[in-house]
């Protein structure tokens, strides 16, 4: 419901008569009887409003002083508006610290809402009455009673805390009212060397006791991953060596690790969705269907195909199998799906870029710089000027194309990029280039068009009707 026009003034929603403003609000549309009475109330809120004589209008934001919308103060007005809950003081210096952190703003919300309570975790679910399922509630209570923290005055403790005053030596009982269950097992069974004197951290995974990455990693290795239960047999490090992004490496092990999310996985995690595959919609998807469709398992191939081809192939493949499985997310999220040919082509572009970009920083290859400015011209009125550029993949055995038309304004026209599974020289590129972009024109009809090549090569032509140059 609106007056007018969205775009409205102050100023034409009303009248002045003998120095007094009259509001005359007319409505686009014929008002319901709920509108109505809502357009009453409207009318009697205005009643005691009167805008200057002798100013225009202007958007003023009244909570701030210099009346420019801001978002502190929109927050600061909607904390007056409300009754704010207590927080305590450890929390609040918490919070402090929190925003000050060199840290991702996402990182720093979480914090936030981590301190505050405001994560949806099913207890406060349940709380808010978003959850309403008892046997849930039960399953998360225990979890909680089971996993908490310990108390709040046990995190600012050091080992000399929980000794004895007089003699090094564990002090049980206090040890007991500070911490619950397996803890105070641990804290007990671990033994006190008399030799040292200050406590210190030390993370006994390095020589020189400092934690890092690739120690932890190894000891996650050693402890979960490679038991029984979760260790698969293969060649893993020749998957790591192939020659592809990183992206597609991490897909090659999560398919031989069994991790991708296909619908059969999904079904055998409890999750409701249909078993078909969404990109042929007729067989089970699992990966053997999506990136091989045979009765062959998925550990075979790619370890054969590991052991068998250089870690070149093996990128290419890697990229390929990637270009499918996003393709096959495409289509469940977006209802966008490519042709096997285009994901085939769009397979050879990701591998093609990222091994071109590899080879020149392993040989630190820098980029040289034309020293001269470069300025586009545009061509005289009723001209078409036609720019076209060729690309030079060493070692790939393609070339790539480009062309762009533009006005005599500089406005864009039409453009068009290709590749060719041929490698040419220099010039035979360039004039690749320079005869599609003659097609390119023919097609489209333009009359008068004037082609530049790279090397600042001109080439003015008239296009006749029948097509020819």
């Amino acid at each position: 419901m609106g007056a007018g026009s969205q775009d409205a003034v102050v100023s034409a929603m009303g009248l002045w008569h003998n120095d007094t403003w009259m509001w005359n609000l007319l409505w686009t549309d014929e008002l319901t009887v709920l509108e109505t009475d809502t357009a009453a109330e409207l009318l009697l809120l205005l009643q005691h409003i009167q805008p200057g004589n002798n100013s225009s209008d202007r958007r003023k934001w009244s909570p701030n002083i210099d009346g420019f919308f801001s978002v502190k103060s929109a927050y600061l007005q909607l904390q007056n508006r409300y009754v704010l809950e207590d927080i305590d003081a450890i929390t609040t210096a918490a919070l402090g610290s929190l925003w000050k952190n060199n840290v991702p703003s996402k990182v720093g919300i979480f914090g936030w809402r981590l301190l505050l309570e405001k994560l949806p975790t099913r207890e406060a679910l349940f709380r808010k009455g978003v959850l309403t399922n008892h046997h849930d509630r039960l399953e998360l209570a225990l979890s909680i009673k089971t996993w908490s923290p310990q108390v709040e005055d046990v995190y600012h403790l050091v080992v000399k805390d929980l000794l004895f005053e007089n003699y090094k030596a564990w002090d049980i009982a206090k040890i007991r009212n500070l911490f619950t269950g397996w803890v105070v097992d641990e804290i007990t069974a671990t033994l006190l060397i008399g030799s040292v004197k200050e406590d210190n951290v030390v993370w006994e995974e390095e020589r020189n006791e400092c934690y890092s990455v690739k120690s932890g990693y190894n000891l996650a290795m050693r402890s979960i991953i490679r038991s029984d239960r979760h260790h698969v047999e293969g060649n893993w490090n020749d998957i790591w060596k192939a020659q592809s992004p990183y992206k597609t490496r991490h897909l090659l092990w999560r398919l031989c690790r069994g991790c991708l999310p296909t619908r059969v996985r999904l079904r055998q995690r409890y999750v409701e969705c249909e078993l078909s595959c969404p990109v042929c919609n007729v067989e089970v998807e699992d990966d053997t269907h999506v990136f091989f469709g045979c009765v062959a398992t998925r550990e075979y191939r790619v370890f054969q195909m590991c052991r068998n081809e250089d870690s070149a192939m093996i990128g290419r493949v890697a990229s390929l199998f990637w270009c499918i499985w996003h393709n096959r997310n495409d289509k469940i999220w977006n209802d966008n799906i490519q042709s096997p040919r285009q994901v085939g082509n769009i397979a050879f572009v990701v591998w093609n870029e990222w091994f071109s970009v590899h080879q020149l920083q392993r040989h630190n290859v820098s980029p040289i710089e034309d020293p001269r400015p470069v300025r586009w011209e545009k061509p005289e009125a009723g001209w078409i000027k036609c720019n076209v550029d060729a690309a030079f993949v060493v070692g790939s055995g393609v070339t790539s194309i480009g062309l762009c038309f533009r006005d005599t304004n500089g406005h864009f026209v039409a453009g068009l990029t290709q590749w060719q599974q041929s490698f040419y020289s220099i010039v035979e590129g360039e004039a690749l280039t320079l005869l599609h972009a003659m097609k390119e024109a023919i097609h489209r009809g333009f009359q008068r068009v004037q082609f530049e090549v790279t090397q600042r090569c001109w080439l003015t032509s008239s296009i006749r009707e029948d097509g020819t140059i």
